[in-house]
């Protein structure tokens, strides 16, 4: 979450806002999405992951623990603040590298990972094409990309009713904001941009309120 190529200071969460996203989002709702998101990636124990956007941590927290000891996991993001907050849980079974950085100029080695992971972040990356072409050149040959989008806002209704309800009373640009989340919600457009950065092979879709989709390398 919270990863944008801009570097825009809007995006940059700061002060008790990540306390309030872990508190809100992640506690309420969004341990179930990762766990999910987790089990499609079919991580194993020695596995390398890379969670792009990786906000808080929820995700890559639950990583370290599939990968055990042996494994390698690194948590990246452009948020600061984000990355400050998941600093502070160090309860898994990996030690988790936390990187701050660029998803579309990441600062790793070709062929580094065997599965990389992006829950929720990819919608708000401007250059998306060149960040998942930076994902495909730092897995290694068969590995794997999963990635997680909300889909359209239409079939999340309290959200639409939320951002009507700021249009109406703070302005568009402000609603503009909560709708960004749902900017990228077509599976289909989802898969052709993946495939476009040069991955083939198996593609698993999950259609919920959200598109988890997995293809092998």
């Amino acid at each position: 979450m919270s990863q944008s190529s801009s570097g825009a200071p809007g995006w940059q969460l700061e002060g008790n806002a990540p306390l309030a996203y872990d508190t809100h989002i992640v506690d309420v709702f969004l341990q179930a999405y990762s766990r999910r998101l987790v089990d499609v990636a079919a991580i194993k124990p020695g596995d390398r992951v890379l969670d792009v956007a990786c906000g808080t941590g929820v995700v890559t927290r639950l990583v370290a623990n599939k990968v055990g000891s042996a494994g390698q996991v690194v948590g990246f993001d452009l948020n600061a603040g984000m990355l400050a907050r998941a600093h502070a849980s160090r309860e898994t079974a990996a030690a988790i590298e936390w990187r701050l950085g660029n998803a579309t100029e990441m600062p790793f080695a070709d062929a580094t990972f065997d599965c990389v992971i992006c829950q929720h972040g990819l919608q708000f990356i401007p250059s998306k094409a060149a960040a998942v072409s930076e994902m495909h050149r730092v897995l290694a040959d068969r590995g794997r990309i999963v990635v997680s989008v909300w889909r359209s806002i239409e079939h999340c209704p309290w959200q639409s009713a939320i951002a009507d309800a700021v249009e109406r009373n703070m302005g568009r640009e402000h609603a503009a904001q909560i709708r960004s989340a749902f900017s990228f919600g077509d599976a289909d457009q989802l898969h052709q941009l993946i495939v476009a950065a040069g991955f083939r092979g198996r593609r698993n879709s999950n259609r919920t309120r959200n598109h988890s989709t997995r293809i092998n390398g």
